[in-house]
């Protein structure tokens, strides 16, 4: 059974927040996921960036 996006769950209150992150202590992603979680988040990922000048980061999103 193919995934369908139209049936997938919508909230017309629900928006998308991202936030790239650098000079951040990569251990702190699970307690910001778990706080994130607990005022109401759907989901939380993160994906490892590189910045201008080769600065490593991370890009947090959640909705």
């Amino acid at each position: 059974m193919p995934f369908e996006h139209r049936t997938e769950h919508r909230d017309d209150r629900m928006l998308v927040i991202q936030a790239n992150l650098d000079d951040m202590n990569p251990e702190y992603t699970s307690y910001i996921t778990d706080l994130l979680f607990e005022q109401g988040a759907n989901d939380v990922y993160w994906i490892p960036i590189i910045m201008k000048k080769a600065v490593p980061a991370l890009c947090s999103t959640y909705w």
